[in-house]
């Protein structure tokens, strides 16, 4: 029978029998070599479970530290969303106004909202709850497939990670598509050893719902089937094919409209805040869609006969790799579309490829050197702010600084039909993209009108007859202080009062002259 470990040493069973293999423990103190059959005595059991709980504990209270501040612009269109009064006006506004992301989320925030209110804390608090799930599914999957000691190493330098601090704290879909890519690949990894219909189907489930919140959750389908590749080179069988497929099957009443709002977000307008579309030389966007055709061939079948543990941090290597060269590539070849949220999973994958390589050169270097990269962490946690919107500041402004007559002017983005979703192929906020924040925080009766976004000398006169006529009027604009500029009347009996930059946002107050 297997000897207790000493109290308070993290040890995995590989670990303890790679000892006992090079003579450092005796015959009678060795361990199986199968992670299920090892049996750890009660204390240290008791000890590690309470590690694990310290490391969520702390990320939980660090994630929830300023909820409170006012919405982002982004953050506001989500809430919005949530906020209608039944869930088929939540999917219609989500599906119109935050494309890319099914409406899995806004539904739950909607239930969500609806129990614990609907204030800057409600709303993020929900990604919180996501987020330290991230953590502990990290966690899980470490010890899946590499054991308690990389797992807990990996969670550790995730939790306290300054892009887990961004997700967490952000009224947004990421945090619950992490948690829900995590999950679907922690089963997959889990099919390895435990074959079973309840299990294939809950993996099978679980990548639907992560394709139900986030359109990239494609990319980590299609490292999913670098994965059964590999399986069916190395052992004539895939154990994760059939819960792919699931995934798929479930998501394929959705699969008109993804690929409509997908043709809408590389040639309309929908991202044209990521930038517009470069043009590169032919021959290098040639290059680097070799080069990325290149890697995931090198992905789907180079090393195919290495060990199994090999083979593990390979896979991790896929989902890590495949959604950055996909959105790197195409932001070369199509359009600008790489954002670190938008491969959220990923990021998490580099706590974990990181602690592989850590324990490469023996636990004991793994845990020393994780201690002082999780205290660096840690404290570009700490000192990071919560993410703020200016729109607080910008409505005290209007309410203080100017009269109920003067219109707020924004800037609009349309095309094609506004009654159908899958229709349009351009950026469609007739109302103005700022609108929407701005509501949320002014309470006015200042009436609220928009101008073309697209063409500034039309916008210009808009702008000017509206001042003329209210006696003054006031601009938001979201494109930086010479796109505003463009947009400022030419005229003599407008003169501007005043000009206030809050971040990207641009406000503008004209007067008549009297």
């Amino acid at each position: 029978m297997a000897q207790p470990l000493p109290a308070g040493q993290i040890q995995t069973a590989t670990e303890t029998s790679a000892q006992c293999q090079a003579g450092a423990l005796p015959a009678s103190h060795r361990l199986p070599t199968d992670l299920a059959e090892a049996r750890l005595s009660a204390r240290q059991s008791l000890a590690n479970k309470l590690l694990v709980l310290a490391v969520l504990g702390l990320a939980a209270a660090g994630y929830a530290h300023s909820l409170d501040q006012p919405f982002l612009a982004n953050e506001s269109h989500t809430a919005l969303a949530a906020f209608q009064p039944n869930v088929t006006l939540v999917v219609w506004s989500a599906l119109r106004f935050d494309p890319g992301k099914p409406a899995l989320y806004h539904i739950l925030l909607h239930w969500y909202c609806s129990v614990f209110g609907h204030s800057e804390v409600a709303v993020r608090s929900m990604s919180v709850i996501f987020e330290v799930a991230t953590v502990g599914l990290l966690f899980a999957l470490g010890q899946e497939l590499f054991g308690f000691g990389l797992g807990m190493v990996a969670a550790l330098l995730w939790a306290f990670n300054p892009e887990a601090l961004a997700i967490a704290r952000l009224g947004r879909v990421y945090a619950l598509f992490t948690a829900l890519a995590l999950a679907h690949v922690l089963f997959l990894s889990k099919l390895r050893h435990k074959r079973g219909a309840g299990t294939t189907a809950l993996a099978g489930l679980l990548g639907a719902a992560m394709l139900y919140t986030h359109l990239d959750g494609v990319l980590i389908i299609a490292a999913d089937c670098v994965v059964s590749i590999r399986e069916l080179r190395r052992y004539g069988r895939s154990t994760t094919l059939p819960a792919v497929m699931i995934s798929l099957g479930l998501f394929l009443p959705f699969l008109p409209l993804a690929a409509s709002q997908t043709r809408a977000y590389l040639f309309g307008h929908w991202i044209d805040w990521l930038g517009l579309p470069q043009k590169y030389p032919i021959s290098e966007k040639l290059f680097v869609g070799l080069f990325a055709s290149g890697s995931i061939v090198w992905l789907t079948f180079a090393r195919a006969q290495i060990g199994e543990r090999s083979e593990s941090f390979h896979r991790c290597l896929t989902y890590l790799a495949l959604p950055f060269i996909a959105l790197i590539g195409g932001s070369v070849i199509l359009r600008p579309m790489f954002q670190v949220v938008y491969v959220a999973p990923s990021c998490v994958f580099i706590a974990l490829a990181l602690s592989y390589v850590l324990d490469m050169a023996g636990s004991r270097v793994r845990n020393l050197a994780a201690l002082p990269l999780a205290a660096l962490l840690f404290l570009a946690f700490v000192f990071r702010p919560g993410p703020s919107g200016p729109w607080r500041q910008i409505a005290d402004q209007i309410s203080t600084s100017g009269n109920p007559a003067e219109p707020v002017v924004f800037e609009s983005q349309s095309g094609g039909d506004a009654d159908d979703v899958g229709a349009r192929t351009e950026g469609e906020y007739p109302d103005g993209f700022l609108r929407v924040p701005f509501d949320f925080y002014f309470h006015g009766s200042n009436p609220r009108l928009a101008v073309s976004g697209t063409d500034p000398i039309e916008a210009a006169k808009s702008i000017t007859a509206e001042a003329l006529n209210s006696g003054g009027a006031w601009l938001i604009s979201a494109k930086g202080l010479q796109g505003a500029a463009a947009e400022l009347p030419r005229n003599n009996d407008v003169r501007i009062a005043s000009v206030n930059q809050y971040s990207h946002v641009v406000v503008v107050h004209l007067l008549r002259n009297h």
